[in-house]
């Protein structure tokens, strides 16, 4: 299992952050969704941020080839990072979702609930 502490996620970050000066790129992610002549902004230790006429937005490197990361100047290593510590933050909810379903299947943290039947005569 990988650990990867707060700290070192954020030495990660800080050190991955590259900003971008009026530079345009035309690319495709790994679901095929085209993004044509979009200016980049900045990208972080997950992602690159852009922004277009009509919005901003956001693509992570996991949706993006190694190849398209090397376009936009970015290491090829972002991605696998992004991906090991997006791989730990699902396994940590699953292990919290897995402990709050076996808490919660104990009889003995059950709550008791009366239930009183009611009956009409008609």
């Amino acid at each position: 299992m990988l650990s990867v502490s707060a700290s070192e996620m954020a030495q990660t970050q800080a050190a991955r952050v590259v900003n971008y000066t009026n530079r345009f790129a035309t690319f495709t992610n790994l679901q095929g969704k085209a993004y044509e002549h979009v200016e980049l902004v900045k990208a972080d230790a997950f992602s690159v941020l852009y922004r277009t006429e009509s919005g901003a937005g956001r693509v992570y490197f996991t949706n993006l080839a190694p190849t398209v990361l090397e376009k936009l100047g970015l290491d090829t290593n972002s991605a696998s990072t992004a991906s090991k510590l997006d791989e730990e933050l699902t396994h940590q909810k699953e292990v919290s979702q897995a402990e709050e379903q076996k808490h919660s299947l104990d009889p003995t943290n059950w709550k008791t609930v009366h239930v009183r039947e009611i009956t009409r005569q008609y």
